[in-house]
């Protein structure tokens, strides 16, 4: 199993870069995903740094360019993967349905001063959160019991 270098973005703000063991940066991303309330504390961006790079090393304001996020509460919160197929980016939220969903999202999950609608099966708590940042932390990717649905982030 290789771990990769990371960095983590909490409110599009602080920065954090995990240079330490892989249990350590585990312990540290749940820390922090439990303690989201949806306002002051609202967002987690977890991606991996190039080799040999910290996160001094690089533009964060376009870097990582692939990762895995959240929003919300440590209570009700979405939970989403960006990654970059054949030079185009695709931003995926995770649910646990494997079937295609009929109609619209219908369950409102707060963060800071914005919204996102998500179906009921996309609401995960900051424990379920936790074990797919673990997993991202190892493979890049969320454990093969979740399902990704594409969202379409095209402006009107």
């Amino acid at each position: 199993m290789t771990y990769c270098h990371h960095m983590m973005t909490v409110n599009g703000r602080r920065h954090y870069d995990l240079e330490s063991t892989l249990a350590n940066s585990r312990d540290f991303v749940g820390s922090v995903i439990a303690g989201l309330d949806g306002k002051a504390r609202y967002s987690v961006v977890l991606g991996t740094l190039p080799p040999d790079q910290g996160i001094g090393d690089v533009d964060l304001k376009t870097w990582p360019t692939e990762y895995i996020q959240c929003a919300g509460s440590s209570a009700a919160m979405t939970v989403e993967m960006r990654i970059v197929v054949g030079g185009e980016a695709t931003q995926l939220v995770v649910g646990r349905s494997p079937e295609p969903r009929a109609g619209e999202p219908d369950v409102t999950i707060p963060w800071d001063e914005f919204e996102v609608k998500v179906f009921e099966d996309e609401v995960f708590d900051a424990e379920e959160a936790t074990e797919m940042f673990a997993a991202y932390l190892v493979a890049a990717c969320v454990p093969p019991e979740f399902s990704l649905r594409r969202l379409d982030l095209r402006r009107s």
